[in-house]
């Protein structure tokens, strides 16, 4: 098999745009080992019930079927610092989830005013003047003469 010298070329630049990515991920990931227990915390502080959330549904996968449940637990160790960035980025979307439908329902409601009991003076119940009855005017008004 004979190849020409375009596929070569492409090769190498295949092989160096993977060693370029791998080179790129390696350095994110150390990033993230060194500021995972920082996100998690602040993801405790933030939103609690995400991680409250990730643990149920890791004890639901460890009761439901206890080989997948052992490799999420082992892989959630294993990759700490990629779930402590994913709980800590689902908490600020939670946040600002919140923060969205709140701004909403104010607009839509409008926003609670604080408010005072007044006294009132007048009495609470007030009389009317009797009314005239008018004539007559269809055949319909018969079935009410007895209202008075």
């Amino acid at each position: 098999m004979r190849f020409n010298s375009n596929f070569w070329v492409g090769m190498i630049v295949m092989v160096l745009m993977v060693i370029g990515l791998f080179f790129i991920a390696r350095g994110i990931f150390t990033i993230l080992t060194w500021v995972a227990p920082i996100l998690f915390i602040l993801t405790l502080i933030l939103r609690y019930k995400v991680v409250v959330g990730y643990l149920k549904m890791l004890w639901d996968l460890l009761k439901q079927n206890p080989i997948m449940g052992i490799v999420a637990i082992i892989l959630t160790v294993v990759g700490f610092p990629i779930v402590a960035f994913v709980l800590f980025a689902k908490a600020m979307l939670d946040r600002k989830v919140d923060q969205m439908s709140r701004a909403e329902r104010e607009a839509v409601e409008g926003k609670l005013a604080d408010y005072e009991i007044l006294d009132d003076d007048k009495p609470d119940s007030f009389e009317l003047p009797q009314m005239d009855k008018k004539q007559k005017s269809s055949p319909y008004d018969r079935y009410f003469e007895n209202e008075s």
